[in-house]
């Protein structure tokens, strides 16, 4: 991340609780090494943050055909499939 904003407070005072969220939660994706991901999401859209989101749906796209580049004929007709 190239825009990281990073707040270091002098003391306990100098934090102020100005709303609260419910919608927001923590991505339940357990990762490889067992330790839990820990993301921020957002519990109306989903359980798991964005990137594991994004993860699994290029690992569902590479095992599909349809979005991999690449040519297929059908019935004299060639269907270009590109992917993204």
């Amino acid at each position: 991340m190239n825009n990281v904003l990073a707040l270091t407070p002098e003391s306990a005072d100098a934090i102020a609780v100005i709303g609260r969220s419910y919608d927001l939660g923590m991505c339940t994706v357990v990762k490889r090494d067992g330790n839990a991901c820990g993301n921020w999401c957002d519990k109306r859209v989903s359980d798991i943050c964005e990137y594991h989101l994004q993860n699994a749906v290029q690992h569902q796209r590479a095992g599909r055909a349809e979005f991999t580049a690449g040519y297929a004929i059908s019935y004299n007709f060639v269907y270009v499939c590109l992917a993204h």
